[in-house]
């Protein structure tokens, strides 16, 4: 994905810069022709009419066709003839070093310097810049520098917010954005891989009872963070899943926390049977509300509405407004 991703940032760079050196040598050619009888001091010359067209039309061609936000360069290249277009070259030509620098580092491997010029760049800007409240409409906005800068910056103590947030970021136009958010999403992943590599590697080496209950359950919660995380779909996430619950299994905690785990991580796999099972087991066992809240939850989800109702009003009747009441139902 992340070779893709470079291959079309660097065609779409070369063509933005042979796009802007064209252009350059169009408004050099209309200059040297229009110079010598003076018509480029009056702006009402067919100069300054080729200029406004053949401006306008490059601006459209960058913004509707390269994808590529030219911010105050559009009022530069329209106003300053030669002076403006040059500007937007060496703003190409610096970004596509820096960021190209960067890509470069990484799929050659040097990811441990491409990293750290990460956490420099997010050093440099001071989240309360952003409201983090309004970030999904941060991202739909056309500014791509603050955009770029969010998504550097971003932190959360719910690492699943800032997986849903960059995963959002992943269909914005802009390709570096784009680039951005894989990054920080490819660095989440291989962050807790790596945990859960480590651990496990240290478990083989230890031979105590409690050190070995300690760091089994370390690894278990790091695996149910990982499926937990929005960073696996489909197949890779239902192996993750399974694999979590075979570590749950072998934990050596309390079977009433190993059941409620149990329960916890059923609720988000495909087996849907089981789950069920799991939730009625639990309910003849302790008539617990949150329990039967989950159950009305799962029959409304499954479209069971008759099955819902049915169970709703017998738990309503026994336990009144301890349970959750249905969404359809509420007023």
């Amino acid at each position: 994905m992340e070779i893709n991703i470079e291959k079309l940032e660097k065609t779409r760079k070369y063509s933005l810069l042979g796009s802007a050196f064209l252009m350059l040598l169009i408004e050099i050619i209309l200059l040297v022709i229009f110079s010598r009888n003076g018509e480029i001091l009056n702006f009402r010359s067919i100069y300054w009419i080729f200029h406004f067209v053949s401006s306008i039309l490059f601006i459209c061609f960058c913004k509707n066709i390269m994808k590529n936000d030219l911010e105050y360069y559009d009022v530069f290249i329209i106003i300053f003839p030669v002076i403006g277009i040059i500007m937007f070259i060496f703003d190409i030509i610096f970004s596509f070093w820096k960021v190209k620098r960067a890509i470069a580092d990484e799929i050659l491997g040097q990811e441990d310097d491409f990293y750290n010029n990460l956490e420099k760049i997010k050093k440099d800007y001071d989240l309360s810049e952003f409201d983090v409240m309004s970030s999904y409409d941060l991202l739909l906005s056309s500014n791509n520098k603050n955009k770029k800068r969010f998504l550097f910056s971003y932190e959360s103590k719910d690492p699943k917010l800032k997986v849903e947030i960059l995963q959002r970021a992943l269909l914005d136009e802009n390709t570096e954005v784009i680039h951005y958010a894989a990054t920080e999403l490819n660095k989440l992943d291989a962050g807790l891989q790596e945990k859960i590599n480590t651990l496990e590697k240290e478990r083989e080496d230890i031979t105590d009872k409690n050190e070995l209950k300690e760091i089994n359950y370390k690894i278990y919660k790091f695996y149910k963070q990982y499926i937990n995380s929005g960073l696996l779909v489909e197949e890779i996430l239902d192996f993750y899943q399974r694999k979590t619950l075979e570590l749950l299994q072998d934990l050596d905690i309390d079977e009433n926390k190993k059941e409620l785990e149990k329960i916890n991580l059923y609720e988000n796999m495909k087996n849907k049977k089981e789950y069920e099972k799991l939730l009625k087991d639990r309910i003849s066992k302790y008539s617990e509300s949150e329990m039967m809240s989950k159950y009305l939850r799962f029959l409304h989800k499954e479209n069971r509405f008759e099955d819902l109702l049915l169970k709703y009003k017998e738990y309503n009747e026994k336990y009144g407004d301890a349970i959750e009441k249905p969404v359809f139902l509420e007023s």
